[in-house]
Formats: structure tokens, sequence, C-alpha cells
């Protein structure tokens, strides 16, 4: 698999209607059958938390071939695909640009079709992106998978997917699901204080030189946290 990592920068109150029509026009089209990217989830960034108004959208893809596909229609033949143009203008109406990643998977990263038939959910999500010692990304995703993972499942989060940016040798991003505000406050807290948390930072600080966690809450036809 490969997955698009897009940060959406959002005009004035548009979050809502613009994760609404990206949830619409990619399940009608994943439900036609038709070879495009599947959404996994589209979330907006709590203000609070990091850059307001923002979208994040996280798309499955079956690897290269897959995407070479992709970007042939939706950049060099765009003209020809009428319903991706009518999409694109849509979407326009509540955007204004943005910043995307082309991601690969941790081998313990879960597919979207895993997450679904899992029903994983959640109120809050944790957006983290990590800057690593160049090229120490797949050691450290290693790290998250044997010593962060167990811990992190401990304290009531449930990881959405662990990845390495395809184009740099030193960015990884992770998305973890919180049930609610209450049980991520709870690991907020946690996170102060508790001996295996506080063991793993150290640890984390072995690969990173840096990393910044931002909240999201999901679009409500997100298909992974969404009520719809």
């Amino acid at each position: 698999m490969l997955y698009l990592h897009e940060i959406i920068r959002i005009v004035g109150a548009g979050a809502t209607p613009y994760m609404d029509v990206t949830a619409d026009w990619n399940r009608i089209r994943v439900e036609a059958g038709e070879p495009v990217s599947r959404l996994v989830g589209t979330w907006a960034t709590i203000g609070s938390t990091g850059n307001w108004p923002e979208a994040v959208n996280l798309w499955e893809m079956d690897g290269w071939e897959h995407w070479g596909e992709i970007l042939d229609r939706a950049y060099v033949h765009r003209a020809e695909d009428k319903q991706l143009g009518d999409w694109w203008k849509k979407a326009l109406e509540h955007r204004s640009g943005g910043f995307d990643r082309i991601l690969e998977p941790a081998r313990f990263s879960p597919a979207r079709s895993d997450l679904l038939a899992r029903k994983v959910t959640g109120e809050i999500f944790i957006h983290e992106l990590s800057q690593v010692t160049p090229g120490k990304v797949p050691a450290y995703l290693a790290a998250i998978e044997e010593s962060w993972l167990p811990i992190a499942t401990r304290h009531g989060l449930t990881l959405v997917g662990a990845f390495a940016n395809v184009f740099n040798d030193s960015e990884a991003i992770t998305v973890w699901a919180c049930a609610d505000t209450r049980s991520f406050v709870r690991f907020g807290a946690a996170a102060r204080r508790d001996a295996e948390i506080l063991a793993w930072r150290a640890r984390a600080r072995e690969f990173c030189t840096r990393w910044s966690e931002t909240l999201m809450v999901p679009g409500k036809k997100s298909p992974i946290g969404g009520a719809a």
C-alpha cells in the first residue's frame, strides 16, 4: 500500500462542508468500483492544538502502479474526468491549498479494510509528526511497534496508521484514535507522570530530533471515526 496524506487550508467555516463533499465523492466512486484512492479518514484540526481552520485527509492506494494511475487521471488528464473536475471545483469553495505527502506504511500499520472490519472509531484523534535522524525512520517505526504500541493500547489509544514519508528520509507520521475527550484527557495527564510513557519518550529521543502532536475531530462522514 501507499497513502496520500493531505493537510488542507480551509476557507472560513468550510471545514465541515469540505469534509462532507470529500467523503461523499469518494464513497460514490469507490462503490461504483472505480480505481480511485480510498478515503481512510477526513478530520478537522482542533484549533487550540495547531493551525486552524485546517483539515487532514488520509487516502489509501494499492501501491505504486495504482498511484501512477491516479497521478495520470488527477493531474495529467484531469480535464477528461468530469466527476473529478466537478469535485475539484466544489472543493475549492472550501479550501485554498494545502501540503501533501506520499507515505509508506509500517508493517504493523493496519489497512483501511482492517480498520473498518474492527469498527475503529473515536471522537478525538492524535496526529503526530516526528522528525527523525536521517536514515533512522525504519528503526523508529520498529521501536514504536516494539515499545510504544503496547503502552499506547493499554492507555486507550488505537492505532490508525504509522508511516514513513516516501520522499524524505527523516519524517514519520502516526495517527491514533481516542474513544472520547475524557479518555484523551486521562491519557494526556498520564503522559506527564506515567513511568512507562516517560520511558518511551526517552527512547523516542534516541531517534527523533523533534516531534509535534495536534488533535483532530473526524468529519461526520469520515470512514474512520465518522457518525454516518
